[in-house]
Formats: C-alpha cells, sequence, structure tokens
C-alpha cells in the first residue's frame, strides 16, 4: 500500500521507531533486514508506505520480539488490510 496510510498504519509505523529507539536502532539498520533501500525504509517508518506483514515479521524477528506476538498482529493487520486494499 502506497501513499497516505490509514490510522492503523501509522501506528505500526510509531511503534517501529520507538522500539527501534529503545533499542539503540535506527531505520539504517533495517536495510539489510528488509532487502529495501533507504528512502523505502524512511518511507515506511514515516507512514508514507504502510509496512505489509512479512516486513512487521521481519523487524520483529530482529528486534528480538516474541514470535508469539507476530501471528497475533497479523491475525489483527491482515483483514484491514484486506478492508482498505
Amino acid at each position: 500500500m502506497t501513499g497516505a496510510t490509514t490510522g492503523l498504519s501509522s501506528r505500526v509505523s510509531r511503534a517501529v521507531r520507538a522500539e527501534l529507539a529503545r533499542r539503540g536502532k535506527s531505520g539504517m539498520d533495517l536495510i539489510p533486514i528488509l532487502g529495501l533501500g533507504r528512502n523505502a525504509i524512511y518511507d515506511r517508518l514515516n507512514g508514507k508506505t504502510a509496512l505489509d506483514a512479512i516486513e512487521l515479521e521481519k523487524i520483529l524477528t530482529f528486534l528480538g520480539i516474541t514470535s508469539l506476538v507476530i501471528p497475533a498482529l497479523v491475525l489483527i493487520i491482515a483483514p484491514i488490510a484486506l478492508m482498505i486494499a
């Protein structure tokens, strides 16, 4: 999803930025994790482009957030993504 993101997407982006900061990481640390360029990472972390479920899973794994959280987020985000797609 590109363009203006939804409220949920914006909240997810803010949460990812906050968690990166808490762990002393930056968006640049996500370049090899997501296989995206600097501008694409910037767009995702600033809400211009929504993070998809696969990208979010990679970020959560990189941050060491338990795998129990990942399925819960997918169950919440996937139906919403389908509704707005």
